[in-house]
């Protein structure tokens, strides 16, 4: 049996490799040893959310609701809110998500005077 065949071989040829991909895929740091020697350390990687374009994302819903809400008036949004909520799935989607909040409101307050 020749020393490359051991499963404690296969099994840290592996993880190397493992190790590899995740510096290749992450990025890695270099650090110089107290013997001098340059090693690369990975860099942990992230939760796998994208959480700054999911608050992008909610920040741009919430301002589109406001800049409605301020054209249109509370009355005569609220009407079309009304109209998505009776139609179909996906609208009744729309309906829930463009209803106006106290954020929503709020915001379109602050806008009202820009747009006239």
């Amino acid at each position: 049996m020749s020393f490359t065949s051991s499963p404690s071989f296969e099994k840290r040829s592996r993880q190397i490799v493992r190790e590899h991909r995740a510096i290749a895929r992450h990025g890695g740091t270099m650090q110089i040893g107290p013997d001098g020697l340059l090693t690369v350390r990975r860099r942990r990687g992230g939760s796998g959310l994208p959480f700054r374009g999911l608050l992008v994302i909610l920040a741009l819903v919430l301002g589109a609701k406001a800049l409605m809400l301020a054209q249109d008036g509370p009355t005569a949004y609220g009407e079309r809110v009304a109209r998505l909520a009776e139609g179909s799935l996906v609208e009744r989607a729309g309906g829930w998500i463009m209803q106006a909040d106290p954020v929503t409101s709020a915001m379109a307050d602050q806008l009202r005077p820009y747009l006239k």
